[in-house]
């Protein structure tokens, strides 16, 4: 298979590998929503590569059923990881003194960032034109054009979000000490993860300038960002590592927030025995 092929098939099997164990932790703790919007990142990505495998492999760059759904779930698959790092967060603002915090409306806000650049997302992977040729008709340079507003629009936004969940962990280690175990560990599991996200999101930022760059039309995004034309060092560095990198940092924080969880009981058990 291609290098392209072969980058596809590891993101499914990523995917389904870190899904598995994310079934896990939502079995464990299922009120912590953080768990649920890994498991839909990892849905995302594993349809999604799953149908970039098919064009890949079948030669498909004009398929519309295959190639539109293709780069929506490519480019969307960032709003789940950054809903992730509020559903974590909300976990420590459980152990703010009061329950007004001008947090809690700050993390309401991002919420809302993250959902309305989802869906520019999504409508601007929609409006790209399937056909690659360097004279496009009237009426796909205008969609073109509408997809280049609403992945831009899309790709600022997160980046937004990203710099308020940022302001939102500086706010919050104020609160350090009020802190349970379990917060602790959500809240470095996401100070650690920002760096790779905000790899992400810049490579987002740079597809979304990258897209039909010199009035050519690519299918599947820009010819060194796009998903399907792009330059696969670019895919494995800023996209593909960024995002399992995370995923990889969450799950081994929740085995470890497990683990502690263990020892914690075993001591009370053994503590009330000695009793």
């Amino acid at each position: 298979m291609t290098p392209r092929a072969n980058l596809s098939l590891s993101e499914v099997i990523l995917g389904a590998l870190f899904l598995s164990l994310t079934a896990y932790n939502i079995s464990r703790t299922p009120r912590e929503t953080g768990w649920w919007y890994i498991a839909v990142f990892c849905l995302f990505r594993i349809v999604g590569s799953a149908l970039l495998l098919t064009i890949t492999l079948e030669q498909a760059d004009t398929n519309k059923s295959l190639v539109i759904p293709a780069t929506v779930f490519s480019g969307i698959a960032v709003s789940p990881l950054l809903a992730a790092c509020l559903g974590f967060l909300n976990s420590c603002t459980q152990h703010l003194s009061t329950i007004y915090h001008p947090i809690l409306r700050l993390l309401t806000l991002i919420h809302l960032l993250v959902l309305v650049a989802l869906v520019l997302n999504a409508v601007g992977g929609v409006l790209v034109p399937l056909h690659s040729t360097p004279s496009p008709s009237p009426s796909a340079i205008t969609s073109l054009n509408q997809a280049i507003t609403y992945a831009r629009a899309s790709s600022l936004l997160f980046l937004t979000a990203w710099t308020f969940i940022l302001l939102s962990l500086i706010i919050l280690y104020r609160h350090w000490r009020a802190f349970a175990w379990t917060a602790r560990v959500f809240y470095v599991a996401v100070l650690s993860g920002m760096p790779c996200l905000l790899v992400r999101i810049l490579y987002a930022v740079l597809a979304a300038w990258d897209l039909g760059k010199g009035g050519v039309v690519t299918p599947g995004g820009g010819s060194r960002y796009g998903v399907l034309k792009g330059d696969v060092g670019v895919l494995v560095g800023m996209r593909v590592c960024m995002e399992f990198l995370v995923v990889a940092e969450w799950v081994a924080a929740g085995a470890l927030e497990w683990w502690w969880g263990e020892v914690m009981r075993e001591e009370e058990s053994g503590g009330a025995k000695a009793v």
